[in-house]
């Protein structure tokens, strides 16, 4: 698991009277990023008018995964495509 994780929170506040609103609008979003996996494993962002939303990346394995997940299983076969190039010479 990764051993630092990089946190940013933004505040927004859309002043009152700007899209109609009678009070100001503030929306909040935290996010969580690791530089260790190149990506966010949590971010909540909070909105008066969406309510709350949270993403979460769980059960995070960072051992290499079995062989046998990228083997051709029986019965289909790798076959060749032709390129753009050729497609377009067949036409």
């Amino acid at each position: 698991l990764p051993n630092l994780l990089q946190g940013t929170q933004i505040t927004r506040t859309i002043p009152a009277n700007t899209i109609g609103n009678a009070q100001a609008i503030v929306t909040t979003t935290t996010r969580w990023y690791s530089p260790d996996l190149k990506m966010v494993v949590m971010q909540t962002t909070s909105d008066p008018r969406m309510g709350t939303r949270t993403f979460q990346v769980t059960n995070i394995q960072t051992a290499e995964p079995a062989a046998s997940l990228f083997q051709v299983p029986s019965g289909f076969a790798v076959t060749a495509t032709p390129s753009r190039a050729a497609m377009k010479l067949l036409q």
